[in-house]
């Protein structure tokens, strides 16, 4: 079976489905296999997301615009093919667990949500005075939380779209917010090297990941995820390194990668098993259960592919599709390993 992938080559956006093994395709592409598409130049991505029955695929980007995918028919989703969603660049998609909505957030300084098969635009949110880096619905689609360089947290009603709560981070600026598996938890990326999780209830302070020099990241946590059994936290910053870390207590587990470039996105499968990171290349890890521990991970296999950093990853419902979109401006879609043939490299 195959899915799809887009590229820019001479101009001109192609699309069309590729072979089980994304690996293969990047070493040598027929010149027959795309379908040529839009005469439109795509900037870099900065955003993906996949909607929860795997039937869409979005991106957001460099032109304020956001593209859809039917990911069954291989067809671009919206007419026009993208939505012109704000004045500055899209930094942040995510899709409600219903599937229905999607909520984008941009250096405009606003969050805006949008009925996800039309395209059509439901409500604009104001009351950031930065960027919008970051946007998430809460595991009850109820709520919308949303991060920005302006260095607050905010909580948004989805129904009304009225604000709930505001959280000063200090943290000189705010890159990325998670919620935790129950919903109770807020956690935040901030640009001094921490994470912070906040309580919803109380809006205070719970605990910060990397309070001491030892164990806090030497540069922008761009990057977190919870493990779906709230366990554990994965951070991705500019200093090169994937960490993860005791959900309850904020203990450094373990260095996942210590290299010499920006780690720009960073995923954790559905089924807890599989941790995606993307620097200029995508690192894949197996993540286990140790009682002495809590988490551990160990690299499995790593995709290359980009030509530039990997700055969105996003994996399916059902863990066996990929997908990363870069600076490079194309967003590739991979078989996770379980599901790959084995590759030649």
């Amino acid at each position: 079976m195959g899915g799809l992938i887009y590229t820019q080559i001479d101009g001109y956006v192609r699309y069309g489905l590729i072979p089980a093994n994304p690996l293969l395709i990047l070493k040598s592409l027929p010149g027959s296999f795309w379908l040529e598409g839009y005469k439109q130049a795509f900037g870099p991505v900065y955003a993906l997301a996949v909607s929860p029955d795997q039937q869409i695929l979005v991106s957001g980007g460099t032109y304020g615009t956001i593209r859809g995918w039917n990911l069954q028919t291989n067809q671009l989703l919206y007419d026009p093919p993208a939505i012109v969603a704000h004045s500055e660049w899209v930094k942040s998609l995510d899709i409600s667990p219903d599937g229905k909505t999607m909520a984008s957030g941009s250096d405009d300084k606003t969050l805006k949500l949008w009925d996800l098969k039309q395209g059509t635009r439901q409500r604009t949110i104001e009351g950031h005075t930065e960027a919008v880096n970051a946007v998430t619905f809460s595991p009850d689609g109820r709520a919308l939380a949303s991060g920005s360089s302006d260095d607050t947290i905010r909580l948004w009603s989805l129904s009304s779209g009225a604000r709930q709560l505001t959280i000063v981070a200090d943290s000189r600026g705010v890159h990325d917010v998670a919620f935790s598996p129950d919903g109770r938890v807020l956690a935040s990326a901030g640009q001094d090297g921490t994470i912070k999780l906040w309580s919803l209830a109380l809006g205070t302070r719970i605990l910060t990941l990397g309070r001491d020099d030892a164990s806090r990241h030497q540069g922008i946590v761009n990057d977190i995820a919870y493990t779906p059994d709230g366990q554990a936290i994965a951070s991705a910053s500019d200093d090169g390194t994937v960490r993860l870390w005791n959900a309850s207590n904020g203990e450094l587990l373990q260095i996942l990668l210590n290299a010499n470039q920006p780690v720009k996105s960073l995923a954790i499968s559905p089924d807890g098993k599989t941790l995606a990171s993307g620097s200029n290349h995508i690192h894949l890890w197996k993540l286990e259960t140790n009682p002495q521990t809590l988490k551990t991970g160990t690299e499995r296999t790593s995709f290359l592919g980009h030509a530039s950093p990997i700055t969105a990853l996003a994996i399916s419902s059902d863990n066996q599709l990929l997908f990363s979109g870069s600076e490079d401006k194309t967003i590739k879609i991979w078989r996770m390993p379980n599901q790959a043939q084995k590759s030649s490299q």
